[in-house]
């Protein structure tokens, strides 16, 4: 038999995110919450600008080559964000207030582009969007991806959202909902001035000035594209509204918290006082978050989402611990897991951390527990599970370095409040989200398997014996599964902990993280559609915020 061989190139190494794939549960989850709304697409009218460009675009030539159309689109895109940081320093001059979250926030290129604009003045040279718009290597370039923020960010939402489509290495704008937001737009912006400027390439401070239409701000100014936009995000006319129905109770319970905490002038409306108060269905000052019927659903999502957050941070928290153990005893390579478990509950900061329940059964850890939990709207309590996880989460994790026993401890304090709240709250995902056939084959770490093995595997383990299950079970064998099938279909390693000749070996300690739920950038879309408004830091709901939420409560 003729064997044919080939050099096999290895894989690239790369940190990865989700080393025991405990968070895809949860980008699921809030993927299906906020639909059409990513973790980068951070201003609303970037939902309108491009497909006002690349219908300029069009009309200009039907023809236009690949290079032509990305350079056209590159400069665009420098020019846009370029225009929002002249009118936020106009502004500020003005207005002698800093406002950026109206202007250049979010905006592509933005850490790039804001020095050369700074030192823009009225009587200097023109700059040159070329030099910033270069798809070449440089401290200059604006930004890596051919197609600039529209390629990295915008256009799977926008194609999703039935905005825009691809035709080989051009974008198209689509007939039925692409045209009219661009249509929309162009009724505002002096369109032909900017392609000029584009045409052109250097543009003085004047220039821009006459530009400001583009503004993300003066979205505000524009009656038709704001109203587009609101009739997309919100669902309010037929061809929007089944897709996006959930995305607009989403934004309902936002703007509903925001009228909510207006009697709370001190606290902010951000995304980690929304996550406690959908979780928990209380205020910041522990009164409970009365929520009109028809958002009851929403939130009850919301909040297991968070439960599922909360279960996420605990499950890399013993993990990291378990592996900056192993870190800080470079000699010592474990042949498996199991060995690696055993191992760890010889350690020193393991025993310390279970001290005095060592001997405990898991149900009688998961009742002393429940004994201490606070109620569960008083989130702000640091005896909480919200807060538990918070602290968890910014605790360093460090390779090569002991790590202090109450790291475990508190994560193992973390687990016992969230078995001992399930009374409290629906169990696994109460048919509220749609996974796939099998999908938590893949992610073993979830709420319900969580259930599952509080209910029945660990009933019989003392602490002891569930902290070698964890570290074992919803450690090293998962994170190996993980690692093994990134490397297997995105020829990639990921490994934290690497089987070799000698046993197995730390490449890193992974730091618990929570994912980001697309709130923050839901917030912004709500403040440029003029639905909420800043006030000295605080986001309140304006009329239209209040019209929009009482429109959602009627429908």
């Amino acid at each position: 038999m003729d064997l044919t061989t080939a050099w096999v190139k290895k894989p690239t190494e790369t940190r990865g995110l989700d080393h025991l794939g405990v968070q895809s549960p949860c980008i699921n989850m809030y993927s299906q919450l906020l639909p059409g709304i990513t973790n980068v697409t951070d201003r609303a009218r970037y939902f309108s600008f491009y497909p006002w460009l690349i219908w300029r675009l069009e009309e200009r030539s039907e023809a236009m080559t690949v290079e032509d159309f990305r350079q056209q689109l590159r400069r665009a895109d420098c020019l846009f964000t370029v225009v929002a940081h002249r009118h936020s320093q106009r502004s500020q001059a003005e207005r002698e207030e800093e406002d950026a979250y109206r202007h250049e926030v979010g905006t592509i290129g933005t850490n790039t582009l804001h020095a050369p604009v700074s030192e823009l003045k009225d009587d200097s040279e023109p700059l040159g969007l070329s030099t910033y718009a270069t798809e070449k290597p440089g401290s200059n370039r604006y930004f890596k991806n051919p197609l600039g923020g529209l390629g990295q960010y915008y256009i799977g939402a926008l194609h999703e959202l039935g905005f825009l489509e691809r035709q080989g290495g051009v974008v198209r704008c689509t007939r039925e909902r692409g045209v009219p937001a661009a249509e929309a737009m162009d009724m505002s912006v002096p369109g032909d001035r900017f392609f000029a400027a584009i045409d052109g390439d250097l543009v003085s401070a004047g220039a821009l000035d006459e530009l400001s239409a583009f503004c993300p701000c003066s979205l505000l100014a524009s009656p038709v594209e704001q109203s587009y936009l609101l009739d997309l995000f919100f669902g309010r006319t037929p061809e929007f509204r089944e897709a996006g129905e959930q995305r607009r109770l989403s934004l309902a319970l936002l703007l509903q918290l925001a009228v909510d905490l207006q009697e709370n002038p001190e606290i902010a409306l951000d995304p980690e006082v929304f996550r406690a108060c959908a979780y928990s269905k209380g205020l910041p000052d522990a009164q409970p978050w009365l929520l009109p019927g028809k958002l009851e659903h929403t939130q009850a999502a919301w909040a297991l989402y968070q439960r599922n957050e909360l279960l996420s941070v605990c499950a890399q928290a013993i993990f990291a611990f378990a592996l900056q153990s192993l870190s800080s005893e470079p000699l010592f390579a474990p042949e498996h897991g199991h060995a690696f478990a055993s191992w760890l509950m010889t350690r020193p900061e393991t025993r310390l951390a279970i001290e005095g329940d060592a001997g405990r059964s898991f149900v009688d850890a998961v009742r002393k527990a429940g004994d201490r939990l606070p109620p569960l709207q008083e989130w702000q309590d640091p005896g909480h599970e919200v807060q538990v996880a918070r602290e968890l989460a910014s605790r360093k994790y460090e390779i090569g370095t002991e790590p202090g026993p109450e790291q475990l401890r508190l994560a193992l304090d973390l687990l016992a409040k969230l078995v001992a709240r399930d009374p409290e709250l629906r169990l696994g995902y109460a048919g509220l989200f749609a996974f796939s056939q099998n999908y938590f084959t893949d992610y073993p770490i979830n709420l319900e398997s969580l259930h599952h093995h509080s209910s029945r595997t660990w009933q019989d383990l003392e602490v002891t014996d569930l902290v070698l299950w964890l570290v074992k079970y919803w450690g090293v064998d998962v994170h190996l599964q993980v690692a093994l099938r990134k490397l297997r279909y995105q020829s990639e390693s990921t490994f934290q902990i690497r089987p070799t000749d000698r046993g197995l070996e730390v490449c890193g300690v992974p730091h618990p993280v929570f994912t980001n739920p697309r709130v923050r950038q839901a917030l912004q879309i709500l403040t440029d559609l003029g639905a909420l408004e800043d006030a000295d830091g605080v986001r309140r709901a304006t009329p239209l915020g209040r019209e929009l939420l009482h429109e959602c409560l009627r429908s």
